[in-house]
């Protein structure tokens, strides 16, 4: 008599193994099998961007490395231009300085003949432009001990523009002529 009970209860039991599998297990093993090819699929995508990510920080790098290496061939490029722009003003400073220094050697010697032709109106004006001359060339960044003593020779030689003082402006034009040959023969 219990026989038939207990295959009931087996019946039972087994219908309830069956019902739990197909209701519940079964649906969560096929979502679990689903989650698990889309993490797959989604993994294998990550690393695929990570390979591609990979490879533009490799070519990124290489792009960093060639304008590094541009910038220093650059800046030894702006240091050697520097280096020449350096070099050309202070050529055309001694250039300056010679010019003025030979304009003023020609005003002196057109003192010195104007005044071994007794005109002293034209050694006048030559000796003011002289003057002005002098004044530009003290201007320059020649050295204060190059040009000693040619203001007062020049003072002197414009004091003495008159009839009585006429040798001693020549000698103070003579000894400037002197002064001033030396200079330009020392001049960079």
């Amino acid at each position: 008599k219990a026989l038939p009970w207990v295959i009931v209860a087996l019946v039972f039991y087994l219908g309830g193994l069956a019902t739990i599998y197909f209701a519940l297990y079964r649906p969560a093993r096929m979502a679990a099998e689903t989650a698990a090819e889309t993490a797959t699929a989604e993994i294998t995508s990550l690393n695929d961007q990570l390979t591609q990510l990979e490879l533009q920080k490799s070519l990124v790098q290489s792009e960093l490395d060639t304008t590094r290496g541009e910038l220093v061939n650059t800046q030894e490029d702006l240091a050697t231009a520097q280096g020449t722009i350096e070099e050309q003003v202070s050529s055309v400073a001694n250039a300056n300085i010679r010019r003025l220094a030979y304009k003023l050697l020609a005003n002196i010697n057109t003192a010195r003949v104007a005044l071994e032709k007794a005109d002293t109106a034209a050694a006048r004006q030559a000796l003011n432009f002289a003057k002005a001359d002098l004044a530009e060339l003290e201007g320059t960044d020649i050295a204060a001990d190059a040009l000693s003593g040619f203001t007062e020779s020049m003072d002197e030689a414009i004091t003495n523009l008159n009839e009585e003082g006429l040798e001693t402006s020549n000698a103070a034009l003579e000894s400037l002529f002197a002064k001033l040959l030396l200079l330009v023969s020392n001049l960079p």
